[in-house]
């Protein structure tokens, strides 16, 4: 029976759709504990889940990097529970964290999962859903978690299963085997990687260049028969070749430029882009306080000043009438002062 006063220092780690996972102390040894309790009430619930995950890994004990099974059982509320040692925060975290792996930590994620395959493969055992969040790190050990799904039917694969780790022989319903796991990693790594451009390029990394450079990982397992064991230090090799090639220096310079010059030409288009105005939009955009104009005013406005104008004009016209009728008395004025001076001389 589960006993809480058993643990110290609880604290929640994370939340699946199958169990809440709890870092916590033994109260005795001090020693980190890492609990899983179901989320379901399930009398029967050792025959799933965590309970197929329970048998799984006491099949795998002594395995570097198989988590080391402490207690098991059921709590009070009948939830299946499990006690093991703390592997540390699993990559799904530092993803969400948005912390930075590097390529070292990539390669040696990819060559320990490789050496963790090799072991429990020998055993016959498949993993087959290597995702972000059924990995983690503690003390430069990588550990694999997450077993229960692979004893499930197909109906309940579904609902567990990331498929973008998945092989493309389970989405088809074939039978499990090591190019499963195989071919699950690459995916992973390819995730990883990335997710590593994709930090370095400040989140403009867009083009899903580690599909190319994985090419010749897919090429060779697409080339393994399911009959001969699987070349594992060859893969760490071509896994290590792979990775430094994408995560070069020259590389990464490359991406940051890519990144900038598709940053440059949104800014761009974001300038050079203008909205057309709709004549519906006019008054969102006007303020209240505007007035339109009406017709009739307007008519009314231009005629007043057509009237005003002739006005000034027939006053122009006017003055000039009266300023050329003085000038004519004043000419007739001239002739007859010019006659009578005439006149004048004449009689005398």
């Amino acid at each position: 029976m589960f006993q809480l006063s058993r643990y110290v220092e609880i604290k929640l780690g994370y939340i699946d759709s199958e169990f809440m996972v709890y870092f916590a102390k033994e109260s005795s040894t001090r020693r980190p504990v890492q609990l899983k309790i179901s989320n379901f009430h399930n009398t029967h619930y050792k025959q799933r889940s965590l309970g197929v995950e329970v048998k799984i890994l006491l099949g795998l004990k002594g395995i570097k990097g198989i988590p080391e099974i402490i207690d098991y059982g059921y709590t009070s509320t009948s939830k299946f529970y499990l006690v093991s040692e703390q592997t540390g925060h699993n990559l799904q975290q530092y993803i969400d964290a948005k912390k930075q792996l590097g390529s070292t930590t990539i390669i040696y994620i990819g060559q320990q999962l490789l050496g963790i395959l090799e072991r429990i493969h020998a055993l016959n055992v498949y993993h087959t859903n290597l995702s972000p969040q059924n990995i983690s790190i503690l003390k430069n050990q990588v550990y694999l978690h997450g077993f229960y799904l692979n004893h499930l039917d197909d109906r309940e694969k579904v609902l567990f299963k990331d498929k973008k780790f998945m092989s493309k022989s389970l989405n088809n319903g074939c039978s499990i085997t090591f190019k499963d796991d195989l071919e699950s990693l690459g995916y992973l790594l390819m995730h990883l990687v990335d997710y590593e451009l994709n930090y370095k390029s400040n989140g403009n990394y867009e083009s899903n260049q580690s599909k190319i450079f994985f090419r010749n990982y897919f090429e060779l397992l697409s080339k393994l028969q399911s009959i001969n064991p699987p070349p594992y230090l060859h893969l760490k090799k071509i896994i290590y070749r792979i990775i430094t090639q994408c995560l070069s220096d020259e590389n990464k310079i490359k991406i940051i430029q890519v990144s900038k010059q598709l940053v440059q030409k949104q800014n761009r288009n974001q300038t050079n882009k203008l909205s057309i105005i709709k004549e519906d939009d006019l008054e969102n955009i006007v303020s209240k306080d505007y007035v339109k104009i009406n017709a009739a005013t307007l008519f009314d406005d231009k005629m007043n000043s057509s009237i005003e104008l002739q006005n000034q004009t027939l006053e122009i016209s006017e003055e000039q009438c009266q300023l050329s009728e003085m000038i004519q008395n004043l000419h007739n004025q001239s002739i007859r002062a010019r006659s009578i001076a005439s006149l004048c001389q004449y009689k005398q």
